[in-house]
């Protein structure tokens, strides 16, 4: 299992030199504004790189080639579900320090805010591999994206059309307090969720024919 992982990250190990990169920019402008925000972009990009391995290995033929090794169809769909769950706590981590650096700038530092912050869009990231990661062992990598970019469409049609009914109605004002408890749920369900989405992957992989 160690072995998978660490060939997913020799094989992200440019891609993440570029994103360090992008996000070092963008925390050099929008850190010494006190925008905060930027920890959803850590916390969602850096787990999404998980379809770039999976792109690698269809395009490379490596699961043929891994299976002819001790290696079982349960352990590679393992690997990435860890290596999503590794990535995710990593771009938490990430984010987190930019967050709280971002509140210094404006003497407005609360460690609950950003907990809860973090951990909500944690679980929204969660949903992402939940729903994706099935559909790449079903339909492959670039059919996925087409899933992904539809979900992506979904989200934000959704959005935008909430804001447009509930423009001209005052919204109710929660203090962090108030949310843990609810966060706290979601992130759980979320997780039980990432669990039955893997037993779904693992299924659906083993009755798959490599190509």
């Amino acid at each position: 299992m160690k072995g998978l992982l660490y060939k997913d990250f020799y094989c992200l190990k440019q891609n993440m030199k570029y994103i360090f990169a992008i996000f070092l920019l963008f925390g050099c402008i929008f850190i010494p504004q006190g925008n905060s925000s930027i920890i959803g972009t850590f916390v969602i990009i850096f787990p999404m790189l998980v379809i770039t391995t999976l792109s690698y290995d269809q395009a490379g033929k490596w699961d043929r080639f891994a299976l002819t090794m001790p290696i079982t169809r349960k352990m590679l769909v393992r690997s990435k579900y860890i290596l999503f769950l590794l990535m995710l706590l990593f771009g938490m981590f990430v984010g987190a320090i930019f967050s709280a650096i971002s509140m210094l700038f404006v003497k407005n530092f609360d460690m609950m805010e950003i907990g809860l912050e973090t951990s909500a869009v944690a679980a929204v990231a969660l949903w992402f591999g939940i729903l994706l990661l099935p559909l790449i062992y079903k339909f492959g990598v670039e059919r996925a994206r087409l899933f992904l970019l539809l979900l992506f469409a979904l989200c934000g049609g959704s959005i935008m059309a909430l804001v447009s009914i509930f423009k001209d109605t005052p919204l109710p004002s929660f203090t962090p307090q108030q949310l843990a408890p609810f966060i706290g749920a979601f992130l759980v369900i979320s997780v039980i969720a990432y669990a039955v989405s893997y037993l779904i992957s693992v299924k659906i992989y083993q009755k798959k024919e490599l190509s």
